[in-house]
This record gives C-alpha cells, sequence and structure tokens, in this order.
C-alpha cells in the first residue's frame, strides 16, 4: 500500500504542469527564504526595540532621579545661603553688650569721593529674642538674620517641615550653652521658635555625623509626629566651620512627599510606578503599603539577590526579576549621591508591559511577511504560466511532427529563448521536409527502374545524422542494377537459344522428308541442341542463384534498416532524458537568477551593510545566466538531435518499405527464371528422347513432323518468355 501511494504521489507530480511546478518550487524556497529573513529581521528589530525601551525606561528614571537632585539642590542652596549668613556673623569681632554698635561699612556718596561711614551710633543695650540673656548688637542683627532667614526659607518652601540653626554650647553668645532655634511650619504661623537644650541634638545623627566629618549630609527616611500628624521626613544638615572649627550645623527638614517629583508616566506603560531607596533600602512610595518598608522584606531573596548585585556596581541599571506575587517584573534602578551617601531612584513596569510594543511590532511583521509571500506566490505563478504558454505551440508542433503532419505554422514574433527555441523548430520541420522530397524523387525514379539518376548530395542536405541514409540509398541502387544487369544478360541468352531452338525444329520439320537419309546428321544436330540446351539450363540456374543472391541482399538491406531504426529509436530515448536533465539545469539556473535577484534588493536595502553581500549576489546571478544559457543552447542541440532521428526513422521505415517491393519484384524474376530453368530440363528430357529413338527413326518418320511441330512450338513459348524477360529489363535503365 506504501508503495502505491508513493506511486501514485510520483505520479500526481509527474502530471503537473511546468508552469504549476516551477510556481510551487519558487513559492516554497521563496517563503522559506521570506521566512528566515523575517525571523532574522523581527529578531534584530526585538533587539533593537529591547535597546530603545531600556534606553527610555533608563532615561525616565535619570529623570526622575534629576528631579529629586533638584530638590535637593533647591534644600543646600538655601541652606549655604543661611550658612554663608552665620559664618559671617561668627567671624565678625566681638563686641561688648551695650556698648555702640560698631559700623564696618562705608558708603560711597559720588563718583570720585572717598567712601565714609555713617555717624557713630550712641551705646544701646539689647537682649535676644531667643535666650534670656543681653546680647551685643551686631549678636542682634545676625540673631535677626538667623530668625528671618528661617522664616523666609518655610514661608518659600512648604515641603520643608522645619528648619533651624543648631549650635555649639558658647558659639554664637558667651556663656550661653544652648543656643539651637528651630521653627516648623506650624509654628511658623504662631511666631513661636523651639531653642533645644544642646543634650536634645548632641547625639542626634544628623549633629554628630557632621561635627565628626565637618561636611554635608542627609539622614535617611524617618517618620516623626507633630500635633498629631505623622510625617515622613529626611533631614539635609550643612555644618558651620569658622577657621577650621565646628560651630554647629543649619538642618533642613524635609518632607518626604517632595519624592513625589519623580513619578514617571507613560501611556504605552500602565504598570509604571517610581519611588526613592535611601541608603539602608527604605522606600517612600505613594503606595502606603510599602511606605517606610525596606526593600529586602517586600521582594524574594532571588530576586534581591540579583538587585544587591547592581547596587554593589554603584551605576545605574537594570534587572528582570518575579517579585513577591510572582509577576515578571522590569526595574531599572539610578543612583542618587546625597553627599557621600547613595540613594536609588527605582522605576519599575510588568514584562508584559515591556514586550507589549514589541509582541505589537512582532505580530504586524509577521503579518506584513505573510502578505508579501502570498502576493510573491501569486505575482510568480502569474508570469511563469503567462511566459511559458508559447511552449504549448512546441509541444503542439511535436505531437504533428510525431503523427507525420509537416504542416505547422510558428507564430511567435519575439526574439526572447522561446523564440529562439521555435525558430529551431522550424529550420529543423523544413530541413525534414527538404530531406523527405528529395528521397521521395529519388525512390519514385528507382521505382521506375532508373538506376543511372545522380544520388550526390548535392545541395548539402544530408550532413550529420542524416549521411547514411543517402549512403544505404547509393548502396542498394548499386546492388539492383548489378542484379538486374546480370538477369538482362542471362535473359538475352536464353533468348538466342530459344531462336537456335526455332530454327532448329523448323528445319526438322521441313527435312522430315529427308531425315532418312539425314539421320546422322540430325542426331549430330540433336548432340548440338542438346548441348546448347544444357547450357540454357546452366545459364538460367546461374540466373536463378544470382536472383537468390539479389533476394538476401535485399533482405539484408531491410534488416540493416530495421536496425538502422532500433538505433535512432535508442538514441532518442537517451537525447530525450538528457534533454530533461537539461531543462532540470535550466529550471534551477533561472531559480537561482530569482534568488540573487532577491538577495541583491534585500542587500540594497542594508545599505553599507549589504554591499558584499550584493557582490556575491550578483556573481551568484551572473554564473545563473551563463548556467540558463549553456543549459538552453545544449537542450537546443538535442532537440534538434531528436528531430533529425525521427525524421530518419521515418526514412528508413519508407526505404525498408521500398526495399520490401523491391524483394518481392526480384521473387517475380527468380519464378520466370525457374520457369525458364523448366522448360530446358522438358527439352533437354525431349531431345534425349529423340537421341534415344534415332534408332527407331525409321519406323518413326511418320512421327517425326509432329515432334518438330512440338519443338517449334516449345521453342516459340521459349522465345516468347525471353522476350518478356527482356522486355522487363528494359525497363530497368543501369549504369
Amino acid at each position: 500500500m506504501k508503495q502505491a501511494r508513493s506511486r501514485k504521489k510520483g505520479d500526481f507530480f509527474k502530471k503537473l504542469k511546468l508552469s504549476t511546478r516551477m510556481s510551487l518550487f519558487l513559492g516554497v524556497i521563496t517563503f522559506l527564504f521570506l521566512t528566515a529573513l523575517l525571523y532574522y529581521l523581527i529578531h534584530s528589530f526585538e533587539i533593537t526595540i529591547d535597546k530603545k525601551i531600556d534606553d527610555n525606561l533608563s532615561d525616565k528614571a535619570k529623570t526622575a532621579s534629576s528631579g529629586f537632585e533638584s530638590v535637593v539642590s533647591n534644600v543646600e542652596s538655601i541652606s549655604d545661603n543661611l550658612l554663608y549668613g552665620v559664618q559671617m556673623i561668627l567671624s565678625a569681632s566681638p563686641e561688648t553688650p551695650g556698648a555702640a554698635p560698631v559700623n564696618p561699612w562705608k558708603i560711597a556718596t559720588a563718583e570720585g569721593e572717598e567712601p565714609e561711614p555713617t555717624a557713630p551710633m550712641g551705646p544701646v543695650t539689647l537682649r535676644s529674642q531667643i535666650v534670656n540673656s543681653e546680647i551685643s548688637y551686631s549678636k542682634h542683627v545676625g540673631e535677626v538674620f538667623i530668625v528671618n532667614s528661617i522664616y523666609s526659607l518655610l514661608e518659600g518652601n512648604p515641603d520643608v517641615i522645619g528648619a533651624g540653626v543648631l549650635m555649639e554650647p558658647n558659639a554664637f553668645l558667651p556663656n550661653v550653652r544652648d543656643y539651637s532655634p528651630y521653627m516648623t511650619q506650624s509654628s511658623k504661623k504662631e511666631m513661636v521658635l523651639t531653642n533645644y537644650q544642646y543634650e536634645d541634638i548632641a547625639d542626634e545623627d544628623y549633629y554628630q555625623t557632621v561635627k565628626e566629618s565637618k561636611s554635608k549630609y542627609a539622614t535617611n527616611l524617618y517618620t516623626e509626629e507633630e500635633n498629631g500628624e505623622k510625617y515622613t521626613e529626611m533631614t539635609f544638615s550643612n555644618p558651620i566651620i569658622v577657621n577650621g572649627e565646628f560651630k554647629g550645623t543649619i538642618i533642613t527638614d524635609v518632607n518626604a512627599s517632595v519624592l513625589s517629583t519623580i513619578h514617571q508616566k507613560d501611556e504605552n506603560f500602565p504598570s509604571m510606578f517610581t519611588n526613592v531607596m535611601d541608603e539602608g533600602g527604605v522606600i517612600y512610595s505613594e503606595n502606603p503599603n510599602f511606605n517606610g518598608r525596606a526593600l529586602k522584606d517586600i521582594l524574594p531573596e532571588k530576586a534581591m539577590s540579583q538587585i544587591q548585585s547592581g547596587f554593589d556596581t554603584g551605576k545605574a541599571f537594570s534587572r528582570k526579576i518575579v517579585n513577591e506575587l510572582g509577576v515578571e517584573k522590569r526595574e531599572f534602578y539610578n543612583p542618587i549621591d546625597l553627599n557621600g551617601r547613595l540613594w536609588w531612584v527605582r522605576l519599575s513596569i510588568t514584562e508584559a508591559d515591556y514586550d507589549r510594543e514589541v509582541d505589537r511590532m512582532v505580530n504586524m511583521g509577521i503579518l506584513f511577511g505573510v502578505l508579501c509571500v502570498i502576493v510573491l506566490c501569486i505575482i510568480t505563478t502569474v508570469i511563469i504560466r503567462k511566459s511559458l504558454k508559447p511552449l504549448k505551440l512546441v509541444s503542439d508542433a511535436g505531437k504533428k511532427l510525431s503523427n507525420g503532419d509537416f504542416d505547422i505554422a510558428f507564430n511567435y514574433k519575439r526574439e526572447d529563448e522561446i523564440g529562439e527555441l521555435m525558430q529551431a523548430m522550424k529550420s529543423v520541420v523544413d530541413h525534414i521536409r527538404t530531406i523527405i522530397t528529395d528521397l521521395s524523387e529519388k525512390l519514385t525514379e528507382l521505382s521506375h527502374g532508373n538506376f543511372a539518376m545522380n544520388l550526390e548530395d548535392e545541395h548539402g542536405y544530408y550532413h550529420g545524422a542524416y549521411r547514411p541514409l543517402l549512403n544505404s540509398l547509393k548502396d542498394i541502387t548499386d546492388d539492383l542494377s548489378n542484379t538486374v544487369s546480370e538477369i538482362s544478360s542471362s535473359a538475352d541468352q536464353v533468348n538466342n537459344g530459344a531462336e537456335q531452338v526455332s530454327s532448329a525444329s523448323q528445319s526438322l520439320s521441313q527435312g522430315a522428308t529427308e531425315q532418312a537419309s539425314s539421320i546422322e546428321e540430325l542426331s549430330a544436330t540433336m548432340n548440338d541442341i542438346s548441348d546448347k540446351i544444357k547450357d540454357t539450363a546452366l545459364m538460367a540456374e546461374k540466373a536463378s542463384s544470382m536472383s537468390k543472391d539479389a533476394g538476401a541482399a535485399v533482405s539484408e538491406s531491410n534488416d540493416k534498416m530495421n536496425e538502422l531504426s532500433l538505433a535512432m529509436q535508442d538514441i532518442t530515448e537517451k537525447s530525450n532524458e538528457i534533454s530533461k536533465i537539461i531543462k532540470t539545469i535550466d529550471d534551477i539556473a533561472f531559480q537561482t537568477n530569482i534568488l540573487s535577484l532577491n538577495a541583491a534588493i534585500e542587500a540594497a536595502r542594508a545599505g553599507a551593510a549589504g554591499k558584499g553581500f550584493a557582490v556575491v549576489a550578483d556573481e551568484v546571478g551572473n554564473l545563473a545566466q551563463k548556467s540558463a544559457k549553456a543549459a538552453q543552447n545544449t537542450g537546443e542541440l538535442i532537440a534538434e538531435a531528436i528531430d533529425a532521428i525521427a525524421k530518419g526513422a521515418k526514412i528508413s521505415d519508407e526505404t525498408a518499405v521500398s526495399l520490401q517491393n523491391v524483394s518481392e519484384r526480384t521473387t517475380t524474376i527468380n519464378r520466370i527464371i525457374k520457369d525458364i530453368a523448366a522448360a530446358s530440363e522438358s527439352e533437354s528430357e525431349g531431345i534425349t528422347q529423340i537421341s534415344v529413338g534415332m534408332d527407331q527413326i525409321s519406323s518413326v518418320v511418320q512421327s517425326n513432323t509432329a515432334t518438330a511441330e512440338e519443338s517449334a512450338a516449345a521453342s516459340e513459348e521459349l522465345s516468347g518468355q525471353a522476350q518478356i524477360l527482356n522486355d522487363l529489363m528494359s525497363k530497368f535503365t543501369l549504369k
């Protein structure tokens, strides 16, 4: 059953038209090629899109970081302005409380005049607004500056919860240990300042750290409660250094709500969210479920290990993780350096959002590729069928030739490969038609007995495989001419003998009355007649033998023509096999040329990156064209050979028929010669009887006349047969 199905499948493909096979083959090749190309392009596109998305999300993380850094920078700028004023106050020359204020400034009133100070003030006694103590005028001015600056800072920055200037003991006022004014947003409204005791601040992280490092410091996020309301905040501490000595610090408590500036949105990524993590990994998030929690307490151990490896680099990074809910996420982290402490901005989206754009583009690419394959297959099928349609004319011409119909019209005006094929077919048909006409004329002359006709190839018709046809015709004509010549010679001898017998019989009849006296002479004459008859019999036998030889030669020629026909059929079958192979090569060359054109087009689209591939595609196309041209030329030569052999086979069949006719006529001649031989034998027997009865001649003289008449009649008959043979021989024109 499997073999039967395999045969049926093979027969199905064999029965397909060439255009259908070529369309299927090119369609499959094109589909595979475009599928591979599409896979490569989609894979490359996916990598490019992934990189662009990564860059986009990294930029968003950087943008979020920039927003946070902007807030920090603003706070530090305000703190620095306050710091410069405080440093100037602490650097001023000391004054005694109650003394006249010293004005260090000089006023320039006009150009060219020396700047002069204003008139000095009288002694004045001032008390501090923060501690219960007398202070000098310069300290009073400094204190006013500090309070007003804190007020302005809070008034202009609602996200700042509170601010203050925390001093070391006796740093601002002699003999005043606790001088640390601090104001909050709520106390600002009531004009209330809090003066912290030194013990309250000395051990705080934001104070102790800057005291030791003498550099700016930002705390991690922490939670404070004020007036029954909880705040998540962070503190920026800016140390006051005068002449290398730590005098205190300016603190600014910032509400963590300012971190909302880092929030990023993108309609393409609805799952996107951002938050900030301090150095300890504590998260500030608008989601209360995550706000204030450490990242390591939220994510699974494996995901946290992946992210920790990025933290260790200290640079921006991204990771693909599976979160605590089993959801695949893409997270991007960007570092923020807060005075030596590394904070991180975290941007997170789901893997589904990350891949959505890529999947959409990939699906569009697949759809476009499939449509291209379908359209290309349809166009290829239409073009191939239209291009191969003229080959039906060649097929019809071949069928007519096989039926002996040479009335073929080749109406194809284009000068392409099919046009060349049709011109070649027309040339072959014309050539065969010319050869058939010439052979027909020669055989007609031969059938009329003209063996002396001119059999030379004066017009050059018989070249190549056609030459043996003319040579065989020459050999047959020569053999027939020689045979007929010998038969004619034998007929002349028989006729002469018959005339002699007839003359003798007449003499016998006339001299019957003289027989008695001329028995001896008659006996001698009979002996001569007997010898002549024997000679005639021998000649007839010889003629019969030669006629048999001629018949054998004709039969052998006929066998050779049959062998020639079989050889031509075998050559035709082999040539057809070669033609199929050449056609396959031509198909492969044509398909290779199409592939090289497609490759060249794709290489051209690739630009500079595809130049090398374009050169290779061009060389492959040139080789395909050369292979197609060579296969076409070889196919044309084989087609011409097949047609010539077919015509030669037909001619050989017709020649065999002619030889059969010659063989039949030779048989007729042979039969006539046998009749002559039989007549000669009868005469010989009669003469023998006459010789035997010579002794009785005297008693049978009366019967001599009858015998002579019979001999005369036999001689007349023999003479008539000889005349008939001569008439037949006269029809032949011998060389």
